[in-house]
């Protein structure tokens, strides 16, 4: 169909080590995507974004809207590739701050059953929000490859 829906969210325990030393915490994310494909291969993303932390404050929660671009092309009857773009329009975090330019790329591979209703999926991810506090620049960036299973009904 036109129509695709895309949730997913992970969670993991993070131990910085090194020179900037830090404590440990739990990231927690979800995200939800919904695209209109307008051509065959060519689709307009809307979706949503939380990403939280535990213990408060050890980094930076945030909430974001984005409004991208996704190509997925079929490499076969069972397999395909995708690139998604999108700007955050909208970036929300618990320690105040603003972000004039947030963007998000994404690259990923799909291999599952010819009737589609189950594949393996691998993607990554890059995220980068250029976040101003106080007139200070602060940025927040973040990669995250990811191993799945897709569920089609």
């Amino acid at each position: 169909g036109r129509f695709f829906l895309d949730a997913s969210g992970y969670t993991v325990k993070l131990d910085p080590k090194g020179a900037g030393g830090g404590t440990s915490f739990d990231l927690r994310q979800a995200d939800v995507r919904v695209s209109y494909a307008f051509v065959p291969s060519i689709a307009i993303e809307l979706g949503g974004g939380r990403r939280s932390v535990k213990p408060a404050f050890s980094t930076q929660d945030v909430g974001l809207v984005r409004l991208g671009v996704l190509s997925q092309i079929p490499l076969n009857r069972v397999s395909s590739v995708w690139a998604r773009g999108a700007y955050l329009v909208r970036s929300r975090f618990n320690g105040g701050g603003s972000a004039d330019l947030a963007v998000e790329l994404g690259l990923g591979v799909g291999v599952g059953t010819p009737n589609g209703r189950f594949r393996g999926r691998t993607d990554f991810e890059f995220q980068r929000i250029d976040r101003k506090v106080a007139g200070a620049a602060v940025p927040l960036q973040m990669a995250v490859g990811r191993i799945g299973v897709e569920v089609g009904f």
